[in-house]
Parts: structure tokens; sequence; C-alpha cells
């Protein structure tokens, strides 16, 4: 009974044995699978991550862009605001220079009536002035005419006068230059006459 209890207990102890081994084989599967199993799961934490990271850069890339694109909007709505405040005072501008526009175009045309009635008056005028002028063209061209013939007669008698008294300084030249003469035969008659009385007066004594 002792040896079948031994036996009992041996194959027990063979089976507890050989569960034991099989548990252990799985143990070691089930280690070598968690094995691969964590080095997977690191490769993936790694890869997540890494891409979390990408993420996390990403959205630090895109809140600065955000940020930049805020300021850029915040930017470009205050121009927008100084532009659509230049417009309007543009267009007020406009319309003021419209109504000015308006109010020179009533002007230039009451300039426009104003030059055509007084170029009508001018007109008249210059035709009225035309005909004084042509009679006073004549009144001068008759008066040239006769100014030109008095000066003619004048200077004809002025022409003769003048030859006269050229003539009359000649005739004098002459006179002068024959009284010279007269002179010098007077004095060398003088002369001879008191030589001869000097010596007739020599000769009585």
């Amino acid at each position: 009974q002792l040896e079948s209890e031994l036996l009992l207990l041996q194959s027990k102890i063979a089976q507890e044995k050989e569960e034991f081994n099989k548990e252990l084989e799985k143990t070691k599967e089930d280690l070598c699978n968690a094995k691969c199993l964590n080095k997977k799961l690191k490769l993936e934490n790694e890869t997540v991550r890494q891409k979390y990271e990408q993420v996390l850069e990403e959205q630090q890339l895109w809140t600065i862009e955000r940020d930049e694109i805020v300021a850029k909007s915040e930017e470009l709505s205050f121009l927008l605001k100084k532009k659509l405040k230049s417009l309007e005072n543009l267009v007020m501008k406009k319309k003021r220079l419209e109504k000015k526009n308006e109010n020179l175009e009533v002007s230039l045309l009451n300039i426009k009536k104003s030059y055509a009635e007084q170029l009508a008056s001018l007109e008249q005028d210059l035709k009225a002035e035309n005909k004084t002028r042509v009679i006073c063209q004549w009144k001068l061209l008759y008066l040239a005419m006769q100014r030109e013939l008095f000066f003619s007669v004048e200077e004809n008698r002025n022409r003769k006068v003048n030859e006269r008294i050229e003539a009359g300084k000649k005739r004098h030249a002459e006179l002068l230059a024959e009284i010279e003469h007269l002179e010098e035969e007077i004095f060398q008659s003088e002369n001879q006459f008191k030589v001869l009385s000097e010596e007739a007066s020599k000769k009585e004594n």
C-alpha cells in the first residue's frame, strides 16, 4: 500500500511537474510575447511621442501663425478703417467738387452769355470804328499829301534862298578880294606918291 501511495504520489508529482513545465513554457512564451509586445509598444510609444512632438511643434507654429494672422488682420482692419475714412472724405470732397463744378458751369454759361453780348456790342463798335478809321485814314492821307506838297514848296523856296545866300557869300568874297586888291593898290599908290613927294621936295630945296 505504501508503494502504491508512493507510486501514486510520484505519478502525481510527475504530472504536476509536467503541468508546471507546461505552465513554465507557457509563462516563458507569455514573457517572450510580453517582451515583444513591450518592444512593439515602446516603438509605438516612440512613434506616438514623435508624432505628439510633431503635432505640438505644428500646434506651436500654427499658434504663431495664428497670432501673426490675427495681428495682420487687426492691422488690415485698422488700415481698412483708415481707407474707408479716406474714401468717405474723398466722396465728400467729390460731392463738394461736383457742386462747385455745377456752380462754375452756371457761372461759365453766364460769362459766355455776357461775353457774347459784349462781343456783339464790340462788333458793332468795331464796324463804326472801322468806318471812322477809314475816314481818318483818308484824312491822314490827304493831310500827308498836303504836307508833302507844302514841304516840297518850302524845300524849293529854301533851296532858292540858300542858292541866293551862297551866291551872295560868293559875291561878298569876291568883293572882299577886290577891296583887298584895291587897298593894296591904294597903299602902293600912296607909297609912290609919298616917294614922289619926297623927291620933289628934295629937288625944290
